[in-house]
């Protein structure tokens, strides 16, 4: 991992946090060439002090963490991107320990309905979550069966083998799209959906996990039959991505009372099938990376979508998109246009009160930015 950096633009200032390359000794044959496609696990504390990248390999997995210009493999695997934790299974048990070191969260690998844990590994039918720049918040753990009926959530800390509380869903809406922890670890925000993908968005006190307050969006939630919603929080908003009457939609809330502040309707823009989003400042950001796929019956090209609206008016401020071989880059810095409209950047995540960018500059290294929207 390099010294830190920084890159100048006229009224732009990115800072290079870290880059981790990765010893072509830890890839196993083919598979290096995998490495960052598709939903890759990539994750770095809030400083940026510390990244890891999933290697490939069997279960239980493997993750080169990188720290101090010293890269090592560590056992384990990173369930979710952006999520600064690595995960390992000890018997029954799961054992997460933070990439910035500290106590682990020890918790039962499978989890079920009532006194009956028949259902869901900690790697299947579940979303996982922790607060940006606290790990001693603990894990949110949010599990919905496909076909269950039900759901749970329930918050994981450290130093103790059984949940601070848990809350389970047996009645509609039933659903789990979406869940985050808000960076400061005090509250998590679940989103809900019913049968016919009728939204609805509650607030828990992280503490106890009792309701703070529970809202009505006005629309669906997208991607909900998936269990594959989007949701963002930063330290005082969260932005949840709506099938609206008016279209696909980012709906902007308060994280005090759930209060509409914002619904910035997409218009022409189809939304990705998995998106990360996010807030920064006066801005509402959608970022997805598409890698390439192709098979006996279907072949799509790589691309990427980025897009950005301004709070103030709900005018998109930036945008980049490289579908089939269509190319679109408007609003965009000099640093990322480029890297935006080929598909170089592969992740733009929340880090703590800033955005995260992951970019690919060699096949297998990965750099992180700091800064302000491109």
């Amino acid at each position: 991992m390099n010294t830190p950096d920084v890159l100048e633009e006229p009224d732009v200032s990115w800072t290079l946090l870290g880059r981790v390359d990765v010893d072509g000794a830890l890839l196993e044959g083919s598979a290096a060439n995998r490495l960052l496609a598709g939903d890759e696990a990539v994750a770095a504390t809030s400083d940026g002090g510390v990244l890891a990248v999933g290697l490939p390999g069997a279960w239980p997995g493997r993750v080169a963490r990188g720290q101090a210009g010293a890269v090592e493999e560590v056992p384990g695997l990173m369930p979710s991107p952006g999520l600064p934790w690595v995960f390992t299974t000890d018997g029954e048990g799961l054992r997460a320990v933070p990439l910035s070191g500290g106590a682990a969260v020890e918790a039962a690998a499978q989890v079920g309905l009532g006194e009956a844990p028949t259902c869901c590994g900690w790697w299947e039918h579940t979303a996982w979550s922790g607060a940006a720049s606290a790990p001693e918040a603990g894990l949110l753990r949010a599990v919905s069966p496909p076909r269950g009926g039900w759901s749970l959530v329930e918050l994981l800390r450290p130093g103790t083998a059984d949940p601070a509380w848990r809350v389970e869903l047996t009645e509609e809406p039933a659903r789990i799209a979406a869940s985050a922890l808000s960076p400061d670890g005090a509250r998590a925000l679940v989103a809900l959906s019913d049968g016919a993908g009728k939204a609805s968005l509650v607030a828990l006190d992280a503490a106890d996990g009792h309701a703070l307050w529970r809202v009505s969006p006005p629309g669906e939630v997208h991607g909900w039959r998936a269990r594959a919603g989007a949701l963002g929080v930063d330290a005082t908003r969260g932005v949840l991505l709506l099938d609206a009457p008016s279209g696909p939609a980012l709906w902007v809330f308060s994280l005090e009372d759930g209060r509409a502040l914002r619904q910035v309707d997409l218009g022409a823009l189809t939304p990705p099938p998995n998106p990360r989003i996010g807030l920064l400042g006066d801005e509402v950001w959608l970022f997805e990376y598409l890698p390439p796929t192709a098979s006996g019956m279907s072949e799509r090209a790589e691309g990427c979508v980025y897009a950005a609206w301004g709070l103030d008016d709900g005018a998109r401020t930036r945008r980049a998109e490289r579908r089939l071989g269509q190319v679109f880059a408007e609003g965009l810095s000099d640093r990322w246009k480029a890297e935006l409209a080929s598909c170089q950047v592969r992740r733009i995540l929340p880090l703590g009160e800033a955005l995260g960018i992951w970019t690919q500059p060699a096949p297998l290294s990965l750099a992180l930015y700091r800064g302000p929207l491109p």
